[in-house]
């Protein structure tokens, strides 16, 4: 789904990112509106793409906008500005959120248009904030809610650790591109059942695409996000919190002998929620090839 924006005039099709706080825009996006963009150091911020890689904004620019239904609901937004972006724009969670577009205002969004095939994009910029509890293959692990990603995908580092086989991808779907517009192949895909540790207690089959350094276990792309309304009011799946995801091998097999009721009761009094996290503190790590931003 796209998110029309109008500023001065224009209408432009921005990618909203739930696996990115900030809001990002293209340089040449940014000259065609005669934005001005602040060079200083201080606003050269450094992000980090889905597959570990580095980028860094060329400045920070902002400028008023509005959605096209709502031209009395005039908005203030700060852009960082990429020298290359994979799309004129990319809104950050952190907007979204405040202008409850995921969620309440979901009207606003448009169907994405393709006129033809390219390569899957992945926006996920830097650490995310919000994880979604879910179970693959009764394990829990905690994966990253990312709008702005065509695919579900999984870190070949945590493919490898739990043994999963994975099958070659054909030609044309093996090639992601990042926000900067760099590209990486695909190791493969795999199916594994998956569980979402929500209200409703249910398992399925998903097909997860493979990627070397992936910076997080798991990701779930648009399409799946939307099917399953992840981002609606009170959903029990989503957590902010870190937490240690290590389990022991006794606690993997009590799971596999007890009812579903047992594997939510898991989730809620042992990992993501308030009281747990009070207990965990700050030390709390999550068991990824994750890595802390400095």
């Amino acid at each position: 789904m796209d998110l029309p924006l109008t500023i001065y005039g224009a209408t432009f099709m921005a990618r909203p990112d739930s696996g990115c706080e900030d809001n990002i825009v293209d340089e040449h996006t940014v000259a065609a509106l005669g934005l001005y963009i602040d060079r200083s150091a201080s606003n050269q911020k450094i992000f980090r793409m889905a597959n570990g890689r580095s980028a860094r904004a060329v400045g920070l620019t902002s400028v008023s906008c509005y959605f096209p239904n709502e031209p009395w609901k005039e908005l203030q937004i700060q852009f960082y500005v990429f020298a290359r972006l994979n799309t004129p724009m990319i809104i950050g969670l952190s907007f979204l959120d405040d202008t409850q577009t995921l969620v309440e205002n979901r009207h606003r969004l448009q169907p994405r248009t393709s006129s033809c095939r390219g390569p899957f994009k992945v926006s996920r910029l830097n650490r995310p904030k919000r994880w979604l509890k879910c179970l693959v293959d009764l394990a829990p692990v905690l994966a990253n809610p990312d709008t702005g990603s065509d695919i579900d995908l999984m870190s070949l580092a945590y493919v490898q650790k739990r043994g999963f086989e994975w099958q070659p991808v054909e030609p044309e779907e093996s090639t992601v591109e990042f926000a900067d517009g760099s590209t990486a192949q695909l190791s493969g895909k795999l199916v594994a059942s998956l569980a979402i540790c929500s209200d409703v207690f249910s398992t399925e089959t998903m097909t997860f695409y493979v990627l070397e350094n992936l910076t997080c276990d798991m990701l779930f792309g648009e399409d799946f996000l939307q099917m399953k309304e992840i981002f609606r009011p009170h959903t029990t799946a989503l957590t902010t919190h870190e937490v240690d995801m290590s389990i022991s091998d006794a606690n993997t097999i009590l799971w596999q002998k007890k009812a579903e009721a047992r594997l939510l009761g898991f989730f809620s009094d042992g990992i993501g929620n308030e009281r747990s996290s009070q207990r965990q503190g700050k030390g709390a790590i999550l068991t990824t090839n994750e890595e802390r931003l400095s």
